[in-house]
Formats: structure tokens, sequence, C-alpha cells
């Protein structure tokens, strides 16, 4: 699964539509969830610290933005203030492979922004 955080302050669950070896299409689906060009943005111990979330569970979380959030006017997301439109967090490196997060990195992200996935997301055990 992949995390949505919509700037009008609720949140989406769902899984990546192609596998990470089919990188146009998931290109497509985080265009059409950002609303344009996407940027990525490693989710760095900065960021971290200045949101006082503690540490990360591993440096593969990646937030994907849209690229001209500031110069569209975005609204602010109320999740990351500094960032504008949707935030959508992956698991991946910036020169890499993205794909679904780990269930350690949407543990981490349940717990830092209060986003529980709906029932029908949770995945028994």
């Amino acid at each position: 699964m992949i995390l949505i955080l919509h700037p009008d302050g609720h949140h989406t669950w769902t899984p990546f539509e192609a596998p990470s070896d089919d990188c146009l299409k998931q290109l497509d689906q985080l265009q059409r969830i950002v609303g344009g060009y996407i940027e990525l943005v490693p989710f760095s111990h900065q960021l971290v610290a200045m949101l006082g979330a503690g540490s990360l569970p591993d440096q593969r979380i990646l937030i994907v933005v849209n690229e001209e959030g500031l110069v569209r006017d975005l609204p602010t997301n109320p999740f990351i203030p500094i960032l504008r439109g949707p935030i959508v967090f992956v698991s991946g490196f910036v020169e890499g492979d993205m794909t679904d997060l780990s269930p350690e990195q949407t543990t981490w992200l349940i717990e830092r922004f209060d986003v529980a996935p709906e029932p029908s997301h949770v995945e028994s055990t």
C-alpha cells in the first residue's frame, strides 16, 4: 500500500496499480494522484526532526509531491505544512524502483500521522 495525505486533511491507503518493474505505469498513477509532474523528496532525518517525528524506520521512505505545487498555488498540506497539494508516501530510493510501503514503514507512518488504514485495508496475519 501507499499512503496519500490530502490537503483537505483526509488520507487514503491504496496499492500501486503496477509492479515496481513497470515504471511508466507507476509514474502515471503518481501523476494522477498529485495532479501533474512529480517531484521525489527523500523523507530525511532533517524533515523528521522538523516534524518532531522521532527517527525513521529506514532510509527508503520517499515523499512524492506535485513538482509545481508552489507555482500553481496548490493548498498547503496540513500534515506537512511546508508541502503543497497531495503528499504520497512510497518505499524506494530517488535513483531506483518504488514499491508499496513495508509493514514497518506503514506502522511508522500510522503512528506519526494518525492515519490508520480503513478496516477493509487491514491485512490479517
